[in-house]
């Protein structure tokens, strides 16, 4: 069974625009590091769906959050992560030897602006649902 917040973030990691807006900080689960600073960064998490390991599909929801040392920073790092999940429809990543080709992006809910209320960063909440295929071998 492949872990589809690995394909995300194989996907995530392989856009170079969004690799360039956030420095690299681009963290999936457990989330954040420890003794992590604001930044311009994207954390997301898997909200649930379906690892089938009986077909090779991966179809689940994930909740990613942009953040920025400002709202508007925060804003142009969720457009440009946005961007890349559309853009990145139909392109493979590999893991674990095996390729996935990202087929479906649906827009699941958002984008929010809130506020870390801990910390008081500014961030962008945004679902997205993302559907993986494993190519044959």
């Amino acid at each position: 069974m492949i872990d589809g917040a690995r394909l995300v973030y194989e996907v995530l990691t392989s856009d170079s625009d969004l690799v360039a807006e956030t420095g690299g900080s681009i963290y999936g689960p457990p989330g954040l590091p420890a003794g992590f600073t604001l930044k311009k960064a994207v954390m997301f998490y898997g909200d649930g769906g379906d690892e089938s390991t009986q077909l090779p599909v991966v179809e689940q929801t994930f909740t990613f959050h942009c953040y920025g040392e400002t709202s508007a920073q925060a804003r142009r790092v969720y457009s440009v992560l946005s961007d890349a999940l559309w853009r990145k429809a139909g392109e493979n990543v590999t893991v674990n030897s095996e390729t996935w080709r990202l087929i479906f992006t649906w827009h699941g809910g958002g984008p929010y602006d809130l506020v870390e209320p801990e910390l008081g960063w500014p961030y962008v909440r945004v679902s997205y649902i993302l559907r993986f295929i494993r190519e044959a071998m």
